[in-house]
Formats: C-alpha cells, structure tokens, sequence
C-alpha cells in the first residue's frame, strides 16, 4: 500500500458529487445505503483536476499501456460498504471529507485507514476491504479508481 497526497482544492468536486448523489439513483447496490456514480468520473469536466492528480500518481502503469477508471462514492448516517476487492492491478481512494474508516484485510489482520481530506491510498486491486459504518448525517465523500492494463 502507498499513501498519497493529492493537490489542489476539490471543494467543488466535493459538491457536484453530492449533489449528483441527491439527484440520482446509486450505480451499485453493495454500499448498504450509500451512493455510488457510474465508472464515469473522468468524463466529468468538474473531475479534470483530480484525474490529472490521479494520472500523476499511477503515471508509470499509464505508460505501460493501462487503463484509469474512476467514480464517486458518499456515505451518510450509518451507511458502509461491505468486504469486498477490485478488479484491475492498482486501485486506489481519495478522501474528499473525514468520515468513517477504511479497513482493508492485510495477512489475516484487520489495518484502519482514518481518512484525511486530500490524501489518498493506493493498494494492490485484489486487497479486500470495506468501509466502516459513516457516523451521524455528514456525507463521506471518496474518488475511487481502477487501473487496469490493457496490452
């Protein structure tokens, strides 16, 4: 696993994607009441910025040929995310907002993430984890993104 920086101010990324989570339904049905946007952030014009940051960090695969996917994920009052693992060889999630921990199952042992605004986590795609339940009714807003080789 690496921990990363991201930099700039994505404030208004932040926004857009709640409002988007207001607005329409969830793409995905295993985040027990959270929301989740289509694979589709980097068409976003609001999400240049960060998939420019996200490019920086996973450049060296990106020119071995892979491929970079990404969406939005938000988390409200007591809503998680289950176990589960990625397809791909990197992913990764940025944190947007504080909220609930990120628990990934390393060696038979459970290792928790706090998320920091700004700062993000990239780990190896077939790494189980899960988020912890998002106390009270702030909104936890995370970018989260595949890489996958395509040759």
């Amino acid at each position: 696993m690496k921990v990363f920086s991201v930099v700039g101010d994505f404030s208004l990324l932040r926004d857009a994607i709640i409002a988007r989570s207001e607005a329409e339904p969830s793409s995905h049905g295993n985040h027990r009441g959270g929301w989740k946007s289509p694979n589709t952030l980097a068409r976003w014009p609001i999400a240049n910025k960060l998939m420019h940051e996200l490019e920086r960090i996973v450049g060296a695969e990106l020119d071995r040929g892979a491929k970079l996917e990404a969406w939005a994920i938000v988390h409200r009052s007591n809503s998680s995310h289950a176990w589960h693992s990625h397809g791909g060889t990197w992913s990764g999630i940025v944190y947007l907002t504080p909220g609930a921990a990120t628990v990934f199952r390393v060696d038979g042992a459970e290792l928790r993430v706090d998320p920091m605004v700004g700062s993000g986590i990239l780990f190896p795609s077939d790494l189980p984890h899960r988020t912890d339940p998002q106390p009270g009714a702030t909104a936890r807003v995370t970018v989260a993104f595949n890489v996958y080789m395509t040759s």
